[in-house]
This record gives C-alpha cells, sequence and structure tokens, in this order.
C-alpha cells in the first residue's frame, strides 16, 4: 500500500514505548513506499498504543461501470482499520484477573475510539514470546532452588512459588488469546519485532482489503496468512 499516513498515538512517540527503537527504521521504510509517519496529539490519543491509517483517495469504484472513476478532488479518508500495540505483561495481567477482562478490554476500546461493527482492529502483543521465556527460566530456577532447599533440610522460596504460580500457564494464555479472536473476530498478532510492526501491518491491512471475507487469524512475522492455531 502506498500514500499512507500512519498515525500513532501519543504515547508511542515516548521513550517507554514499546517500538520507540524502532521508529526510525519504520519511518525510512514508510518513506520508501511514498507514505509517512504521524503522531497523534495526547488528547486524540484515548487509547494508549493506537495506530491509524488514512489513505490518499484519488478515485472509487463505479459498481454500476465496474470500474475505479478519478476523483475531482482526491482526498485523504480514514481506513476502518486500526492497530492497538499491548505489552505481553499487560495482556497476561488481564487474564490472570479472569472474568472476560481481557474481552471486555477490547470492547471498551472499540467504543472509546468510535469504530464501528464493521470496522477492524488489530491487536499487536509485544513481547509475548520473551515472557514464555523469561516465564520458563523463572520456573526452572524456582525448582533449582526447591530441589537444593529439600537437600539441606531447609524451607524457602514460597513467596517466588506463590508469585510464579500466580501467572497463567502459556497453554492458558494462548487458549484466552484464541476465545478472544474467535469471539470477537479480531486479528492477533504476536511475537513480533519492533522493526516488523508497521510494515507487517501494512502488509496484513493491505490483504484483508483484498479478502473482504476474512475475519479472524493469527499473524506472525515467519507467518502472514491467517489461519486458527
Amino acid at each position: 500500500m502506498r500514500e499512507i499516513h500512519l498515525y500513532l498515538s501519543h504515547d508511542l512517540s515516548l521513550p517507554s514505548s514499546p517500538i520507540a527503537g524502532a521508529l526510525p527504521e519504520i519511518r525510512a521504510r514508510l518513506t520508501d513506499n511514498l507514505s509517512e509517519l504521524l503522531f497523534l496529539d495526547e488528547l486524540d490519543s484515548p487509547v494508549p498504543g493506537t495506530i491509524k491509517f488514512r489513505r490518499h483517495l484519488k478515485a472509487k469504484w463505479d459498481g454500476r461501470a465496474k470500474r475505479f472513476v478519478p476523483l475531482d478532488q482526491p482526498t485523504w479518508v480514514w481506513e476502518g482499520t486500526v492497530l492497538i500495540v499491548v505489552p505481553a505483561a499487560e495482556v497476561v495481567d488481564k487474564i490472570a484477573h479472569g472474568d472476560g477482562i481481557l474481552g471486555t478490554w477490547l470492547a471498551d476500546n472499540r467504543l472509546t475510539l468510535g469504530l464501528s461493527e464493521g470496522d477492524q482492529v488489530i491487536v499487536i502483543v509485544k513481547g509475548l514470546q520473551k515472557y514464555y521465556a523469561k516465564t520458563k527460566t523463572l520456573a526452572n530456577r524456582e525448582f533449582t532452588a526447591a530441589a537444593r532447599a529439600g537437600i539441606d533440610g531447609l524451607q524457602g522460596g514460597g513467596s517466588a512459588a506463590a508469585a510464579l504460580s500466580s501467572r497463567p500457564a502459556k497453554e492458558v494464555i494462548e487458549r484466552e488469546l484464541v476465545k478472544l479472536q474467535v469471539e470477537q473476530g479480531r486479528f492477533l498478532v504476536h511475537g513480533m519485532a519492533s522493526l516488523l510492526v508497521a510494515p507487517t501491518a501494512i502488509d496484513h491491512v493491505a490483504q484483508w482489503k483484498r479478502r473482504k471475507t476474512l475475519k479472524i487469524g493469527f499473524v506472525t512475522s515467519q507467518q502472514t496468512s491467517p489461519s486458527v492455531q
């Protein structure tokens, strides 16, 4: 997709943004594709991690003539697709809380952004694979500590074990993400490097626009064809 204006919410311009380090390269890639990276004002950023698109519309489809008809005055129009970048830790916290908090969070964000039922939402879960790796490492350390404590006849590590056990397992997280996409018909993008967020998202929007019947799917940096896993 060319001649696109990519609008990022104000928080994504800050050093603490999950994609802060990749912004220069993302801007360069967009420029190479005759597109531009812009940031929304803080007042226009009610939902953190939001990415919106505006497209330079030069022609409209004439259903009767079965062809595109050039506009007298080309204009910029908002695409009906919104991306929401959310850190993995935040998603895990919502899943751990239970009570359908994750689905409620997404539904509330749709209302806050004023999206219609036909608008497409792509949720980018940033750092999920790192979270899995970190959790596995902590579990291994806790197991080793417990084994040593047993050998030495000591008791300890209870607080660490309790903290670890309070976090949902990988299987639970994956199940809740699948549940979210099936129930609400939203795309989920996870396991993606910051550098690939915007370019891959733009490509995915282009694919989605070519396949209007597509509703749900996972997308990763290695996989661009939607499938429910």
